[in-house]
């Protein structure tokens, strides 16, 4: 008479088991996937908001310094200025910004003149959009850095402050 266990005690799982696993993990990943990309989108849609706000309290400021005049260029706001709006290391006004934010739905800092952004298409343009009658600052909806709309464009390499004078903010305060 033998006596003990008819069933073999198993070790693992089965192939089934396996393959029930991995295609539930794959409805869940299905489901998942999508809602990922909207939130990086809504993060990239927020950044460029909070970017334009920066850019036009910047432009607002120099205007409200300088008797009303607009800056001539991104760059006049990351130096110091004069009354007159002259660049004057010593200059009691500005910087306003240490440099021109990156537009994050293209990575461009450029930024490009136009003369109202009312005409302005600005799924055409990469980086920053500046109506140069009324200084508001607009941000470039294209997936890409490139122009392809009219308008002068100011190179955002140029709008930024060196280490050099970013230590001499820091170090004044302003």
């Amino acid at each position: 008479m033998k006596f003990g266990c008819r069933y073999r005690l198993r070790r693992g799982f089965t192939l089934l088991e396996i393959l029930i696993v991995v295609v539930l993990l794959a409805v869940l990943a299905a489901a998942i996937i999508p809602h990922v990309g909207d939130a990086i989108g809504d993060a990239k849609q927020s950044t460029l908001l909070d970017n334009q706000r920066e850019l036009n309290l910047a432009v607002q400021r120099y205007r409200s310094e300088h008797g009303g005049s607009l800056p001539p260029g991104m760059r006049r706001l990351i130096v110091r200025t004069d009354s007159s709006g002259a660049v004057d290391s010593a200059g009691p006004y500005g910087p306003y910004l240490l440099a021109v934010p990156v537009n994050p739905l293209n990575d461009s800092r450029n930024v490009v003149h136009v003369p109202t952004l009312a005409s302005v298409d600005l799924s055409k343009y990469g980086g920053w959009v500046w109506d140069t009658s009324t200084g508001q600052i607009a941000g470039g909806l294209s997936p890409t850095a490139t122009t392809s709309g009219p308008g002068v464009v100011e190179l955002g390499e140029e709008a930024a402050l060196t280490e050099g004078e970013a230590d001499a903010v820091e170090e004044t305060g302003n």
